[in-house]
């Protein structure tokens, strides 16, 4: 499945961790960070060296269906006490689930597009971030403060969408 991670790792280069170590055994000299290494498209990274090769986009989209209703039920399925058998845990899910789908709250059928958008930051002509505004829309970019991969705007409704790559693509 194509995601954020893919495509900007595609766009940037190779998602690697950076991990500040100490010499003292077991500790480390900060937090590791996510970072961008070498074989990206847009920026070509090498120790000491970074050099930009790509100008003509302005961002790389993807295009995927969700359903906004299923946080709502996801909401629901979190609110089961823990500690309950597999059986009575189980009941406990489809009563939740058709309780939701007789009220309304959650549409199995409510499959919509949402876009999320990957902004090249050496773009020559560069795409604004409110360029697609659907709803549950998200937008990614550079910061140029810190050239970490930042969550940079959201649709209106994008904080009704689960984060936990329930998204079907």
């Amino acid at each position: 499945m194509i995601d954020v991670r893919t495509v900007t790792g595609a766009m940037f280069g190779n998602i690697a961790a950076r991990i500040p170590f100490s010499s003292v055994p077991g500790a480390t000299n900060g937090n590791v960070k996510l970072i961008f290494g070498h074989g990206g498209k847009m920026i070509h990274a090498r120790p000491g060296q970074v050099r930009v090769q790509n100008t003509t986009f302005s961002a790389v989209a993807i295009l995927r269906m969700f359903n906004p209703t299923k946080v709502r039920l996801d909401r629901g399925y979190a609110s089961i006490p823990d500690g309950l058998n597999p059986v009575d845990h189980l009941t406990r899910r489809i009563e939740v689930k058709e309780e939701d789908v007789r009220t309304g709250l959650y549409r199995p059928d409510f499959d919509i597009p949402r876009l999320i958008v990957c902004h090249n930051p050496v773009a020559a002509v560069p795409l604004p971030l409110d360029a697609f505004g659907g709803p549950h829309d998200e937008q990614w970019a550079i910061a140029p403060d810190d050239g970490r991969l930042h969550l940079a705007a959201t649709g209106l409704g994008y904080h009704e969408v689960p984060s936990n790559g329930s998204d079907r693509g």
